[in-house]
């Protein structure tokens, strides 16, 4: 064999390939294996994972949670703005908590202002106050939900000053939608849930705003399609006894809206709200507990699977995690002592709070309320890391959860 051909025969086949293949090739990987690519170059880096003619396509991973704090109004009248965090980094430990109580007068009104904690170096959120939206309109902005990119906000009116919007916006692109009303004065009240299709390139989305009777059962749930632009209203079909958990949790997979309960199961619906609502039965062994409703159990998914949490009914310083397969049947997956994960036992379920499941790993991550940190934990490995301090606003606690947030770059329909 001369030299020309060994040459030709040690030639790497990847360097004919073209950058919108080689995109292609990414768009169908893990977000963890893109992730890892970018260090083969910086063409790579740079001009394909990065680029903003590429990224759209590409997947994300989660880098942070968005949460909404709910403070008094600045005593000199000033702009609402989003406050810093104590800690965004993974190699932080414990950093002073600021005190900001000082700067606010207490009174009736107490506006909200988007925060968000990040996981990782590279702050993939621009404007986390989200600035971005119509100056001097909104006196208030409120996260309430988040999905596959996507944020809802309750965003209350500088004037009139009883009105609200419901506005869904894409932090990373600074896209944001004002929906027309659905015909409630008292928006508050109601529990928003967005449900976003990762794997569409539509843009489009569904909200479902619940309502509830006296009672706090569900009694239906208001829709809105980006698609048709409209609302429309589906009375609930599930059971008269379920009751959502008071905290918003939700996921959207497979097509299906899925909640937990306060009655042990956990309940779906499609996004059209018209042909599912249905029950997903439990296991006799997947015995939890309630006693803390701010803690109920949580769903999530990560790695492709739907996950279970909660706290054992026989045991409180146990957490179960169960994994429901193809076949729809439950699979019992770990047993966490919270007594290991905290260093010491807890006296109320409520002294700390389940935020997320990791998307791509076994990582679940938990608030901590007596020292006021974010904590994650690695299922497999056994691995506790404090991500940082949370700034103590006041009471230091807020009934809205941390909403995990994968950017997306996709344009909003």
């Amino acid at each position: 064999m001369d030299r020309s051909a060994k040459r030709c025969g040690n030639r790497n086949p990847a360097a004919d390939l073209t950058d919108d293949l080689v995109v292609e090739i990414l768009s169908r990987l893990p977000a963890k294996s893109v992730c890892r690519f970018k260090c083969v170059s910086q063409h790579w880096l740079h001009d394909l994972i990065a680029h903003p003619n590429y990224r759209a396509n590409l997947p994300q991973t989660l880098t942070g949670f968005f949460r909404c704090i709910d403070m008094p109004s600045p005593s000199d009248g000033s702009t609402m703005s989003s406050p810093d965090l104590a800690s965004g980094d993974d190699d932080d430990d414990d950093e002073e908590d600021e005190d900001i109580a000082d700067e606010y007068d207490s009174g009736d009104d107490a506006p909200s202002v988007p925060d968000f904690v990040s996981i990782v170096k590279e702050h993939q959120v621009v404007s986390p106050s989200l600035s971005f939206l119509p100056s001097g309109l909104y006196r208030s902005v409120a996260p309430r939900h988040c999905s596959n990119g996507l944020l809802v906000c309750l965003c209350w009116k500088a004037s009139p000053r009883n009105e609200a919007d419901y506005v869904v916006c894409n932090p990373a692109t600074e896209q944001w939608v004002v929906l027309p009303g659905n015909g409630h004065t008292d928006r508050s009240e109601m529990q928003l849930h967005l449900a976003v299709d990762p794997a569409s390139s539509s843009g489009h989305f569904h909200l479902f705003a619940l309502q509830k009777n006296e009672h706090g059962y569900l009694i239906g749930a208001d829709i809105y399609s980006s698609k048709t632009r409209a609302w429309s209203y589906s009375e609930s079909g599930w059971v008269h006894e379920d009751m959502l958990c008071p905290v918003p949790h939700s996921v959207f997979f497979h097509g299906m809206l899925y909640f937990v309960t306060l009655s042990s199961t956990i309940v779906t619906v499609d996004t059209e709200g018209t042909t599912t609502w249905s029950t997903i039965s439990m296991q006799e062994t997947m015995d939890d507990d309630y006693s803390s409703q701010m803690n109920a159990a949580f769903v999530g998914v990560s790695q492709g699977r739907l996950h279970y949490l909660a706290n054992r009914r026989s045991d409180e310083s146990k957490l179960s995690v169960w994994v429901l397969g193809d076949d729809d049947e439950w699979t019992f997956k770990y047993n966490i002592s919270t007594t290991s994960l905290f260093g010491a036992k807890l006296n109320d379920l409520g002294d700390y709070s389940l935020v997320a499941i990791h998307p791509e790993c076994s990582t679940i991550f938990f608030t901590v309320r007596a020292d006021n940190i974010l904590l994650s934990y690695h299922m497999d490995r056994g691995e506790v890391r404090v991500l940082g301090s949370l700034i103590s606003y006041f009471d230091g606690w807020s009934r809205y959860p941390y909403l995990p947030y994968v950017p997306s770059f996709r344009s909003i329909a």
